[in-house]
């Protein structure tokens, strides 16, 4: 016997009806998925963990925003966080947004010692249009003005938002949103440690405005599909970095370790010491890729030479990504293997 629409709408009346108010108010809120990997946001005093289900207890203001679950693929500082982990993370993000149609976004707890080099990561991998938000705080969240509660507040209302699609990743924290290749930390202990320097916030969060976007949605680069297990096996590639009266030294171990690129950290906008000028010269000649970037903290690259070209073609420079994150492109750019060159790779940024 077919059921018609009038008798249908009565029956999801009297559904809804029997069910808690708390799962009817669930059932029409955005899902947000939240995966902890550990860090500061995940830790107490006394070495103690808390984890993301309790993260969440710990937020009332939720029951009005998302529907979330909870996850964990990591537990551990973030300095201890391996290709391994960035392979699982990846993975699972894949997969939740490829079994979910319906899940809204996804949140990232994350240390703060690696947060920004994991978000460009997910920036370059993950394709999904909905968005993935990275997260963390400075402070323990159990300690007196703990950051992490509202932070994880802040990230789920960014990942429940649709004006957040079509964003690639994003980095929330201490009231602003910033984009994965933008963003770095730049102070040891500040709760608004995190920037990006050349461009500014791409988001502001308030009380009294809620979420606002500063730019119209877009995203620097292009998206790799390479598979985790590509990613849990990502090229060896080191970064140099430009002191005075630096040598080839380092360079030359790097090499021998085994890298497949390098990346130079050098002085200002386009210098590096003599010895290390024709090393590294010598090395992109050979066909190792090298990448020339800036120990500085902000502005471009150029070729060192204020006017006539200096560097070499074979030179690559790194545009406004750090050098952290211009160590992250170059791997998954070797790793990837074919498609594009490697000036094509950076020239986005």
């Amino acid at each position: 016997m077919k059921i018609g629409s009038a008798m249908k709408a009565f029956l999801l009346v009297v559904l809804l009806a029997a069910l808690p108010a708390s799962r009817v108010a669930a059932a029409a809120l955005p899902h947000v998925l939240v995966i902890a990997t550990g860090g500061t946001i995940g830790s107490a005093p006394g070495g103690k963990s808390v984890s993301g289900d309790q993260l969440v207890g710990f937020i009332p203001e939720l029951r009005g925003v998302a529907d979330v679950s909870v996850e964990t693929v990591a537990a551990v500082g973030s300095s201890a966080l391996s290709f391994a982990d960035w392979a699982r993370l990846v993975g699972r993000i894949r997969a939740a947004f490829a079994a979910d149609p319906a899940l809204a976004g996804i949140v990232v707890t994350h240390g703060t010692d690696t947060m920004e080099e994991t978000a460009f990561l997910l920036d370059l991998v993950i394709a999904d249009p909905r968005p993935v938000v990275v997260t963390g705080s400075m402070r323990q969240s159990t300690v007196t003005s703990a950051d992490g509660p509202g932070n994880m507040l802040e990230a789920i209302i960014v990942a429940a938002s649709p004006a957040s699609r079509d964003r690639g990743t994003l980095m929330v924290l201490d009231d602003e949103v910033h984009a994965a290749a933008a963003v770095t930390k730049t102070n040891t202990t500040s709760l608004s440690t995190f920037k990006s320097p050349n461009t500014g916030p791409v988001g502001l969060i308030s009380s009294a405005d809620g979420l606002r976007y500063l730019r119209p949605p877009g995203r620097s680069g292009h998206t790799y599909p390479l598979k985790p297990e590509a990613i849990a096996a990502l090229p060896r590639v080191d970064i140099v970095t430009s002191y005075l009266g630096g040598d080839d030294a380092l360079l030359q171990a790097a090499l021998k370790a085994g890298a497949k690129g390098v990346v130079i950290a050098g002085f200002g906008s386009g210098t590096m010491t003599p010895s290390v000028e024709r090393a590294s010269a010598a090395v992109a000649g050979a066909g190792t890729p090298v990448v020339f970037s800036s120990r500085v903290l902000s502005g471009p690259v150029h070729d060192g030479s204020y006017g006539a070209a200096r560097w070499p073609a074979t030179f690559v420079r790194s545009g406004l990504l750090n050098p952290a994150k211009a160590r992250v492109l170059l791997m998954v750019h070797v790793a990837a293997g074919v498609g594009e060159t490697l000036q094509q790779a950076f020239a986005p940024y």
